[in-house]
């Protein structure tokens, strides 16, 4: 919204869209789409300025089509998903058996490729919060009198690890 507040701003102040582009690093098209929608809005540029965020995206959204309801094909994947995820771990399955049987199951699913994307996507989001932190490393002084960081202690103990 502030990147609109600021075009909004510019054509106030009776600036063009190649300056507006310069100024903001917005696209000259995506410029003259928000245009469109502000003219749409049937609200001067004065007017929607005084609008909160929330007010200026329901008018500039109002014209906009609901979103298309999703592949068939994806819903039964993502169906899949938890079963799938928990298989790979399984020692000897690979991404290729389980797609073979997930084309067997559903012949009008997604190609290899589109499997994998689509898994590992997923595989990327249920891991993002489950990530490892390696463990502190201290600075230690060897015998020769050369600097190491390779080795660390353990928190609350005086052993080398």
């Amino acid at each position: 919204m502030q990147k609109i507040r600021q075009i909004l701003l510019f054509l106030e102040r009776g600036f063009s869209q190649r300056s507006i582009e310069r100024e903001t690093g917005i696209n000259r098209r995506t410029i003259a789409g928000y245009l469109q929608r502000f003219a749409d809005s049937g609200f001067s540029i004065a007017e929607l300025l005084f609008f909160s965020d929330v007010e200026l995206e329901a008018y500039l959204n109002a014209g906009k089509a609901e979103q298309v309801e999703k592949d068939p094909r994806r819903i039964h994947l993502e169906s899949q998903f938890s079963y799938l995820f928990s298989e790979l771990r399984r020692v000897g399955v690979t991404r290729q058996l389980l797609w073979q049987e997930y084309i067997n199951e559903y012949p009008d699913g997604f190609g290899y490729s589109r499997f994998c994307e689509l898994l590992q996507e997923h595989i990327r989001k249920q891991g993002a919060a489950a990530m490892k932190q390696s463990p502190p490393y201290r600075y230690t002084k060897s015998r020769m009198s050369m600097n190491y960081w390779d080795l660390w202690y353990r928190p609350n103990s005086n052993t080398v690890k």
